[in-house]
């Protein structure tokens, strides 16, 4: 088209049209071909070689013009063809009806070997059609169940304390390192996402079946979910690029093949299959193709009074003396068994990408579904890349220093005790740690963590003080197990435990931006009923940043509350090292995954396992992270943000998200309210008591 412009000619193309060149090294030699010349491809019928006409030259000249010769592409002109010959057509079905079966297959695979030649298809080389689409067994009760293994569940969670994922659609494995999924199940606000691949079982993890336990299931991050653009001509489709590859080895894990050849476009298949999800169990069903009418005629029946444009690919029960009960799911994937490679395959057809539970009630069907077409392949092709597993995401972090500027209510400074803040000791590593219990009247339930600041203060996430009407009480003084274990040792009472404190709630201050949907200025402060008992080593406040010396720091200084994996209640200091990360390659990280919150310069991001090979650092919500500096000759543990976002297990992809206490701490100072009775305004006076 380039070429046929430069000469100042406009040529109409449309996909009816395209330009081939003859290939010589020597233009004296070359002879060109008149009008009408016809362009031939050799291919294989019926065990021997024969010519196909593809097109005939129309405009140009081999040897002569500076630009290729034009040909009509005789394909989109057959139809045209067979129809004007339609008179003259003899009887043959018989010959065609013996020869049909054989060509199809030898067609169907040479066809799919020439498109992986093709220049541009390079990408193709990622799917594996010797491998895909081929169904398992599984022993279950008295027999063998049909296993399709590229059903797998794709799992979400909504709130940064949900301990459990939810099932938010189903995906379909495409390729050791791809799944797709409906575009619609990725439109929704969650903190988290992942997959499970595999047949997985909730109330049995060891999944054993039949006496003798094996891995049948695998849970895969996600590193990237990926979208078409929104100048694409289908919006039907979500991408997932897994951050691990699938576990192949696992017989209830492998891709069903996509149909990138021609021919299965052809004729839309009269039987298909559906999977669909039943309490973690996938269930088959075979079904029929049905007409537009048809459809209609079934869906006012079950009263569904729901209209669509065009042909809406539908299906019902195939089987109608055995029926079986089955709903669709958002994601249930519809496939066309194909006779390839000398066994029956299971090739993609189309997904159930319905609102969700909207069509839940037709158990027998009519079931609608949107199918997989040609421009949803090519998008797919194009969006993915050859990997490789990776057992790092990061290289060793450098050391940096952050620059802070003064506060601006430095002045009110006495609320807090500089000589005793920020103290830790081994057996209570954390004494500024709070445990938020709300569930009325028991308080025994954690629904996060928060720091105390001073005795009667306390900093944490805005999603602990969600309802600020809402009594909680806050419980301090919890130790790690190494005071435990040396009471019960020496059974000394001088070296168990020292009684914890819980102290009500008097008023919550959620920060006035806070947005609960996307953890902007995810930050509350609460004021205490009482002040805290501040005389034991069990409940001391950290210090907070205020003096000019300290403002500043090194990320070298940075460590971070955690527990152990072992024991929630062991609770201990991490030391940050190179697991500091840049909120901006933080951000990338996260945004990858389609989540409802965006990372910013108020954010701090920590990874909690560098490498496969590192031990994970188990964080919680609200776990504060400090900076370890000298004040007065003695190191003191300063607050510089909290927990707010965290990972499902150990990522070594995805880091911790903590909020920047150093943005807000005028806002703190701003909020906290002056004491009853001082003699003295805080607004101007800062006094510092003598240790």
């Amino acid at each position: 088209m380039d070429r046929y412009a430069d000469l100042g000619l406009t040529i109409s193309w449309k996909n009816m049209r395209f330009c081939a060149r003859t290939v010589t090294n020597d233009n004296s030699s070359c002879v060109s071909l008149r009008s009408g010349a016809p362009l031939h491809q050799l291919r294989l019928l019926g065990g021997s070689e024969r010519y196909f006409l593809r097109g005939f030259e129309i405009l140009g000249l081999a040897c002569t013009s500076g630009a290729p010769p034009v040909y009509n592409n005789m394909d989109e002109y057959l139809d045209w063809i067979l129809y004007n010959m339609r008179y003259n057509i003899q009887d043959t079905n018989e010959v065609v009806r013996i020869l049909k079966p054989n060509i199809a297959k030898q067609t169907l695979e040479m066809e799919w070997s020439m498109l992986q030649q093709q220049p541009g298809k390079e990408q193709l080389n990622l799917f594996n059609m010797d491998t895909c689409g081929l169904p398992s067994t599984r022993n279950q009760n008295l027999g063998q169940v049909t296993v399709l293994p590229w059903v797998g569940f794709f799992q979400a969670a909504e709130n940064v304390t949900d301990e459990y994922s939810t099932t938010r659609s189903l995906v379909v494995l495409i390729s050791e390192w791809y799944a797709l999924t409906p575009k619609r199940t990725v439109q929704k606000n969650v903190t988290w996402r992942l997959l499970i691949l595999g047949q997985y079982n909730p109330d049995d993890p060891t999944n054993c079946y039949t006496g003798t336990c094996e891995i049948t299931h695998q849970l895969v991050e996600i590193k990237n979910v990926i979208l078409p653009p929104p100048d694409h001509p289908r919006q039907v489709f979500a991408l997932i690029e897994l951050l691990e590859p699938a576990n192949l080895k696992i017989p209830y894990i492998r891709p069903i093949c996509l149909p990138f050849m021609d021919q299965l476009y052809q004729q839309k298949p009269m039987e298909v299959v559906i999977s669909s999800n039943i309490s973690f169990t996938i269930e088959n069903k075979k079904l029929k193709m049905i007409d537009y009418l048809n459809c209609q005629q079934r869906l006012l029946l079950g009263n569904h009074f729901v209209t669509f444009d065009g042909d809406f690919p539908c299906a019902i029960e195939a089987e109608k003396l055995r029926q079986t009960p089955l709903s669709s799911n958002l994601g249930s994937p519809v496939q066309m068994p194909i006779r390839y490679g000398g066994r029956t395959r299971y090739f993609l057809y189309g997904m159930d990408g319905n609102q969700p539970h909207i069509f839940e009630d037709l158990v027998y069907g009519p079931y609608l579904f949107g199918t997989v077409q040609k421009k949803d392949l090519d998008w797919i092709v194009e969006s993915m890349r050859e990997k490789e597993r990776q057992t790092t995401f990061i290289s060793t972090g450098k050391n940096e220093r952050v620059h802070l500027s003064p506060v601006q209510y430095a002045s009110k400074g006495a609320l807090f005790n500089f000589n005793t803040c920020g103290e830790s000791s081994s057996r209570y590593p954390m004494p500024w740690m709070g445990n938020v219990l709300s569930n009325a009247p028991f308080f025994n339930v954690s629904r996060c963590s928060v720091t105390l600041i001073s005795n009667q203060y306390v900093v944490g996430p805005g999603y602990c003080f969600s309802d600020a009407s809402t009594e909680n009480i806050i419980e301090f003084g919890i130790g790690s197990d190494t005071a435990q274990r040396e009471c019960t040792k020496t059974n000394n009472s001088a070296s168990c435990p020292l009684p914890k404190q819980r102290v009500a709630t008097h008023k919550i201050f959620l920060h006035p931006h806070y947005n609960r949907t996307n953890h902007g200025n995810d930050i509350a402060l609460a004021k205490l009923a009482t002040p805290v008992d501040t005389s034991q080593p069990n409940v001391k406040p950290i210090c907070l940043p205020i003096i000019d010396e300290i403002r500043s720091y090194d990320t070298s200084s940075l460590v971070m509350a955690s527990s152990s994996l072992n024991s929630l209640t062991d609770f201990k200091i991490t030391t940050v090292d190179d697991k500091y990360i840049d909120h901006r390659e933080c951000q990338n990280r996260w945004q990858g995954l389609r989540v409802s919150f965006t990372i910013d310069n108020m954010k701090h991001c920590v990874i909690t396992k560098r490498t496969q090979d590192d031990e994970c650092v188990q964080v919680f919500t609200g776990a504060s992270l400090h900076s370890l500096q000298r004040l007065e000759s003695n190191e003191r543990h300063f607050l510089r943000g909290f927990d707010v976002i965290l990972p499902r297990g150990c990522s070594i992809y995805y880091p911790a998200v903590y909020t920047n206490t150093d943005g807000y701490l005028d806002w703190i100072l701003e909020t906290m309210e002056q004491p009853v009775g001082l003699p003295f305004d805080l607004q101007k006076e800062l006094i510092f008591s003598d240790k």
